[in-house]
């Protein structure tokens, strides 16, 4: 199967078995895709990429110290994880620490290009989550923390009487911030600044380094 290459279809290949990580290469440069090897995951703490895939082997730590060392620049890229014959602990160890993906090794180049094509569109829906998250983000700066707390409550679907009980606040103090909230999000209602805060939650609850679903681990 051929991909036809995007800016971003650079994928980087992290292990520290030279023999593996050579044979990885080649099948990926067989598949049309832009590829660098990398033994060490300490590599991404000196100058991260910004574009592209991660392809990296679970050793235990490389999952984690991969993401923490893009985390500290600010940076988000998928990472797959791969390992030969992986036990359900590894899955699970991975994609809890960020991995979007679990393969198992060895893998044949065109399940492996199915696969990196699946993932494209994922990831294509989860940026644009992510944008209109970081748009909704920076309005939601401009409120105090009152009208936040209000605002979360809205998006719950809580009434004015609830929300007023649970912060120890009158209903009508609560009116008041929400007006603000509504203000100072330029909305033009409380449906829209509920949507807003709502797009905010959906963008975290992807995580620095998540996706919102997570595919079922192993080769199909």
């Amino acid at each position: 199967m051929e991909r036809h290459m995007q800016p971003d279809d650079t994928i980087l290949v992290v292990d520290r078995d030279e023999k593996r990580r050579a044979q990885i290469c080649f099948l990926l440069r067989n598949g049309a895709n832009h590829v660098e090897p990398l033994n060490d995951p300490r590599e991404f703490g000196l100058r991260p990429p910004t574009t592209g895939k991660i392809l990296a082997h679970n050793d235990g730590r490389a999952i984690s110290d991969i993401l923490a060392a893009l985390r500290r620049h600010s940076v988000w890229l998928p990472v797959i994880a791969y390992s030969a014959s992986p036990q359900p602990e590894d899955v699970v160890g991975a994609l809890g620490a960020g991995a979007v993906d679990y393969l198992s090794w060895p893998f044949e180049i065109d399940k492996l290009s199915a696969r990196l094509e699946q993932l494209d569109s994922r990831l294509a829906a989860m940026r644009s989550m992510r944008e209109r998250g970081i748009h909704a983000r920076n309005k939601l700066n401009e409120l105090s923390p009152r009208e936040r707390q209000v605002l979360n409550y809205m998006s719950e679907g809580e009434t004015s009487r609830t929300i007023a009980d649970e912060l120890g606040l009158s209903p009508r103090t609560v009116e008041i911030h929400r007006a603000n909230a509504i203000r100072k999000l330029g909305a033009s209602g409380t449906v829209e600044a509920v949507r807003i805060a709502i797009s905010d939650k959906e963008a975290r609850a992807l995580g620095p380094d998540d996706l919102e679903q997570r595919p079922k681990a192993g080769m199909a």
